[in-house]
């Protein structure tokens, strides 16, 4: 990772101006979450202990890319979640979101996004499979040929100017990419499970899903969608 090719490719006027690199490090979350700069980017080569949502882990072989941006905490981390989708959507230049964390490509997860509140901040952890290998265990693809430091820089490029937008303003567009609408998906939450179609985001960013006994919205939990990383 070159630092300075990624302040070569910046554009923004506070994410990034501050990095810390780390050639390895456990969580590049847990290391933001100690900080208290809006803007700063903590970035690794390589993770020991790398997180999704829901406590999950995350593979962070050497070669893919590790960020954790501080950014005001101006909205709610599903929110934020769902812009910090949208940033890395535009930038990559391909791939849909499953709702509300994941960018997949053919399928298969080349994104995965953590939001974490702290008292003052929002970090927002972004991990992308590039040039890097993933396990054949997992429903992951790695995409080649792409510079990570240019990526990085594109990627927060976009998220300064998102953050300056009400979610509303940006809703049609996640609604375009997301890969779930429309689709039969199978919502896990509060200790139920309910199945639907999945019909649209609200404007603070829960899922809308209509089921036989009605419309509901899910803003937490677990979202299944038949088709998609294998689920049937």
């Amino acid at each position: 990772m070159s630092l300075k090719s990624i302040n070569r490719h910046l554009k923004t006027q506070f994410l990034g101006r501050e990095i810390l690199h780390f050639k390895e490090c456990d969580s590049t979350n847990r290391i933001a979450k100690e900080l208290t700069n809006h803007g700063t980017l903590v970035i690794a080569d390589r993770q020991t202990a790398g997180r999704g949502r829901l406590g999950r882990q995350w593979e962070s072989n050497k070669g893919g890319i590790y960020m954790s941006v501080i950014l005001p905490a101006k909205n709610t981390p599903a929110v934020i979640t769902l812009v910090c989708a949208i940033a890395v959507r535009r930038a990559l230049g391909k791939g849909e979101i499953k709702w509300p964390n994941d960018i997949v490509i053919d399928g298969k997860k080349v994104c995965g996004i953590l939001c974490e509140r702290t008292e003052n901040s929002i970090v927002c952890g972004i991990g992308i499979n590039i040039n890097n290998k993933v396990s054949k265990d997992i429903p992951a693809v790695s995409i080649t040929g792409v510079n990570p430091s240019r990526l990085v820089a594109e990627v927060l490029n976009e998220l300064e100017s998102l953050t300056e937008c009400e979610f509303e303003s940006l809703r049609e567009e996640y609604e375009s990419y997301c890969i779930n609408i429309n689709r039969p998906v199978e919502a896990i939450f509060e200790n139920r499970s309910v199945k639907g179609i999945a019909t649209g985001i609200t404007a603070t960013g829960e899922l809308k899903i209509n089921t036989p006994d009605g419309e509901i919205t899910v803003n937490a939990g677990e979202v299944s969608v038949r088709g998609v990383y294998g689920y049937v």
